[in-house]
């Protein structure tokens, strides 16, 4: 048996492997680490510095891990300290250039059967290599122009044969030209431009960006002379070329082979091209004689890649270059890059979730957003764009997202007036021929002006509280403008489509100031000669002009401070007359009636000089609004509540009172029976509840509910029916059905009547059918009547809430308490129960228990009045829902008491009294009261137990 040949045995460097294994870790501390350890190295002989210089090369033809990343750097470094003499150790040997080409060319060289993974590694390790050498700065230090070409060689054979790469080669010899300026590197950036030129590849996309930086970095380069005119790739004569490159088209008719393979770049990507950038920074910088970034862009970008014909890999490409350039591109050049045809792309992408633009698409209107956001002039240029210049103002409803809101919310005070003169003028002229569409455009345009005056309703102290008036002015302004008043630099026929009135009913967020700007608004455009578009007569316009006047001295006054408690009686006149002024130049009808009243209002606030202050002018106040809230309307509604919440803190107790009393409150209500007629009746059991109204959270709309709306015929309805029946048959000599059936032996009825027996029926029948119509519109005008009863209550009681939310803690709030209740007794309007019930409720929570030392004799001495009187209502009984009511105010009362220095012997002294008489009287115990009590008591105790230490 033969013997076995012993393993040679080899020297193995094991901290060596350990380094090349972790100069390929996926962890870039790691790799950086390992490459200190390498070049940390000493004692190495020449042959040690070249077998790791042929290990460092192989390892960036492997895709294992992170090697290239890792083997590259070490491998620039190592030459920096190898090949260029600077090693620590002066035994050791560099490595000449032509060892250094060697390597590289033998180690990259393929071999035998190799796969195509194989094949791509190689090629990239050749191209990593030689980006190492050049970045390495090492054959630039003697002049080495021989070795230069070598290395140009390597990287235009890599670009050559794989066209997938050419890119990677391209950005090398970019990075590569920008490298060399700092050294002085003409002669070596002429190596470059004349071994471009050999190769063919000027008329490639790489090309013209090597083109450009080389002209830029280095002016003494002799450029070819037939290949771009006026030797410029970016001149306008070379436009159409250019165009053909970026597109990556033919770039000429010809059909060579080699002119085709210059514009071919491989593959697809999703990654942006260098060139790309290199270019169209380069038509930024404004020269004679060269094509403008402007004109570039839209012919390649918007009209080419965003073609409505383009492929989807095109127009991510446009993306990637929107994304690109909306971070740093001038303000003034943001037009260009939101196209016509960029943006309806971008909208198309967006709105649908599955489209295969629609990720990129998001990515991109992020960009915009963030755009628009760090930088407010470019935020008032994109929303100038996208909304007047593309025509896009339901821009959020067709992306479904909140892009134009959000920015609107964020725009900075300075840029806000360029905005709204933008939308101004776009409301002037929207740029549409269908009047739908230009009106509902001109809506979302208000809508927006609207919303910048919300966001800037908080005006900033110092120099840019004058800014924020006038910005606010101007707003209003444009508003009021498009909403009454025609335009005088607009054409004929643009004034085909008139201005919306609806824009001037838009609410705002502060009640007295927004409002009289527009009236002065209003003010200033008419006595200046401009055409109303108010269409009232003589007596309407007279109204108008009279009140006008009134509210220019009720402002002056309202502002001037000068007389005291009437300052709020006078704000909430100027509220009122600059509502309603603005609802008569909207066309309103009861605006004009409405204005008269309050003239009549402000001459007896005027003339009444010595009751001012003492709450005199308030009742006035509150009766008109009273008159207000009486009218079925939800605009008199709104302004009731408006105006009523502005003075709601100055009420004084007269005006309070006057919400509780018959004949002043139910003034307004008259006017809902005037139509009725004298002969017909109206239950007035409803009206009487006006005596003791209250309110609460639910709307007044929805008391109409309360009134019965159907169900089956009552005993009356019946009779009714049976008359008409009865008068019917007489007239026709008929009888019903059932009547013929009962009667035996009669005559046929089939006999049937000629032409001049039923014309002489036709007056019977039609007086017969009068009469019934008579009775349903009497019936249906008491219905009507009583739901306006219900209607008025409601919004009386809406009123009390706002007044009581304000007001917790005043003394005079507690005045509401009896009159709820009696309200809750006696009104048959269950809805309206509820709701007063609701409001006791809310009342007892919105007043805390604070025993904290203070007092207020008015509210002690107040809620030990009014809490007698709340038992006896508890004992005279009633519905389940009114002893919870009662229960509930005895309950607020006591913390009234408490917090005011009384005691708890008082409130339970109080209780025990009520169910001594409930015992003695014989009615029903109420035992929810004492239960409401015990609990309220049981929550009540830490509170009271922290007082008593």
């Amino acid at each position: 048996m033969a013997k076995k040949r012993p393993r040679e045995k080899r020297d193995v460097n094991v901290q060596l492997v350990e380094i090349f294994e972790d100069l390929a870790s996926e962890n870039e501390t790691v790799r950086m680490k390992a490459t200190k350890l390498l070049l940390a190295r000493d004692n190495l002989s020449h042959e040690d510095v070249l077998s790791i210089f042929r290990r460092l090369v192989r390892g960036l033809c492997s895709g294992r891990k992170a090697a290239r990343p890792g083997f590259s750097v070490a491998l620039t470094e190592f030459l920096v300290q190898y090949a260029s003499g600077q090693s620590s150790n002066p035994d050791s040997q560099s490595l000449d250039h032509g060892e250094i080409l060697k390597v590289i060319r033998d180690q990259t060289r393929l071999s035998g059967d190799v796969t195509g993974q194989e094949t791509r590694d190689h090629y990239l390790g050749k191209l990593f290599a030689a980006k190492a050498a050049i970045e390495s700065k090492v054959f630039f230090q003697s002049k080495a122009t021989d070795t230069w070409s070598q290395i140009l060689d390597l990287i235009f054979e890599v670009a050559q044969d794989k066209l997938w790469l050419r890119e990677e080669c391209g950005w090398v010899l970019v990075e590569t030209l920008r490298t060399l300026q700092g050294v002085s590197g003409d002669v070596y950036a002429q190596l470059v431009i004349d071994r471009l030129h050999s190769a063919g590849f000027w008329r490639s996309l790489e090309g013209v960006a090597l083109w450009v930086i080389a002209r830029e970095k280095f002016s003494t380069l002799k450029m070819p002379d037939d290949i771009f005119r006026h030797n410029d790739p970016l001149c306008r004569s070379e436009k159409p070329m250019l165009t053909k490159i970026l597109k990556q088209t033919d770039a000429s008719d010809r059909s060579e082979d080699e002119e085709k393979k210059a514009m071919k770049t491989g593959i697809w990507t999703s990654k942006l091209h260098f060139a790309w950038e290199v270019i169209f920074a380069s038509c930024l910088k404004e020269a004679k004689g060269r094509v403008s970034f402007s004109d570039l862009w839209n012919e390649v970008v918007d009209e080419g890649i965003f073609a409505p014909s383009s492929s989807e890999e095109r127009k991510h490409r446009g993306f990637l270059l929107v994304q690109r350039y909306m971070t740093n591109i001038p303000a003034d050049n943001i037009p260009v890059v939101l196209g016509k045809n960029f943006v309806r792309c971008l909208v198309n992408q967006y709105a649908q979730g599955k489209r295969y633009l629609h990720t990129i698409a998001e990515r991109t209107v992020k960009a915009i957003h963030n755009r628009a956001t760090s930088d407010g002039q470019a935020a008032s240029v994109i929303l100038q764009t996208l909304i007047v210049s593309r025509g896009y103002a339901n821009f959020d409803n067709q992306t479904k997202s909140k892009t134009i809101d959000k920015v609107l919310r964020e725009l900075p005070l300075e840029y806000a007036e360029d905005v709204i003169q933008g939308f101004g003028a776009n409301i002037v002229q929207p740029g549409i021929d269908d009047v739908k569409l230009a009106s509902s455009k001109r809506r979302v345009l208000a809508d927006y002006l609207l919303l910048i005056v919300r966001s800037l309703a908080s005006p900033s102290s110092g120099d840019t509280r004058e800014l924020h008036r006038h910005t606010m002015e101007n707003a209003l302004d444009v508003l009021v403008q498009a909403a009454y008043f025609d335009h005088d630099h607009a054409t004929e026929s643009q004034k085909v489509i008139q201005p919306l009135p609806r824009f001037a009913e838009q609410d705002h967020s502060e009640p007295a100031y927004h409002p009289y700007k527009i009236v002065q608004t209003l003010r200033t455009r008419i006595t200046g000669g401009s055409s109303s578009g108010l269409k009232a007569d003589e007596e309407v316009q007279q109204i108008l002009q009279q009140s006008l006047k009134s509210l220019s001295k009720l402002h002056a006054k309202a502002i001037s401070k000068k007389d005291g408690g009437s300052v709020a009686a006078y704000s909430a006149l100027e509220l009122l007359f600059s509502l309603n002024i603005i609802q008569a130049c909207s066309g309103e009808a009861d605006a004009a009636k409405m204005l008269e009243e309050l003239q009549e209002c402000y001459k007896s606030l005027l003339k009444d000089k010595s009751a001012q202050g003492n709450g005199s002018e308030t009742v006035a106040l509150v009766e008109i609004i009273l008159t207000l809230v009486s009218k079925p309307s939800r605009l008199f509604k709104s302004i009731a509540q408006e105006v009523f919440s502005t003075f709601a803190l100055s009420i004084s107790e007269e005006g309070l009172e006057c919400m509780f009393q018959t004949k002043e409150s139910t003034g307004g209500l008259q006017e809902l029976f005037e139509e009725n007629g004298e002969g017909n009746e109206v239950d007035m059991d409803d009206a009487s509840d006006v005596e003791e109204i209250v309110s609460s959270d639910s709307s007044g709309e929805s008391d109409s509910e309360n009134v019965d709306s159907g169900g089956d015929p009552g005993p009356e309805e019946d009779a009714e029916m049976a008359e008409f029946d009865r008068k019917l048959a007489d007239a026709l000599e008929t009888r019903r059905a059932d009547a013929d059936a009962a009667i035996a032996g009669n005559e046929s009825s089939d006999e049937s009547m000629d032409d001049e027996q039923m014309a002489a029926l036709d007056p019977v029948m039609a007086n017969i059918f009068k009469e019934r119509n008579k009775e349903t519109s009497k019936k249906k005008e008491q219905k009507d009547a009583k739901e306006n009863i219900v209607q008025f209550k409601s919004r009386v009681l809406e009123l009390l809430q706002t007044y009581i939310k304000q007001q917790p803690l005043n003394p005079l709030t507690l005045s509401t308490v009896h009159p709820l209740l009696s309200l809750i007794k006696s009104t048959s309007s269950k809805q309206v129960s509820e709701k007063a019930c609701d409001l006791v409720r809310e009342f007892m929570k919105l007043y805390k228990l604070k025993v904290d030392g203070s007092r207020d004799k008015k509210a002690y001495k107040r809620a030990r009045k009014i809490l007698p009187g709340v038992h006896d209502l508890v004992v005279e009984g009633g519905s389940k829902a009114f002893v919870s009511a009662c229960s509930q105010a005895s309950l607020l009362l006591v913390k009234v008491v408490l917090n005011n220095g009384g005691t708890m012997d008082e409130a339970s002294k109080q209780y025990s009294r009520t169910f001594e008489r409930m015992a003695d009287l014989q009615c029903k115990f109420q035992i929810s009261l004492l239960q409401d009590f015990d609990n309220w008591l049981t929550s009540a105790k830490p509170v009271l137990l922290g007082a008593a230490k």
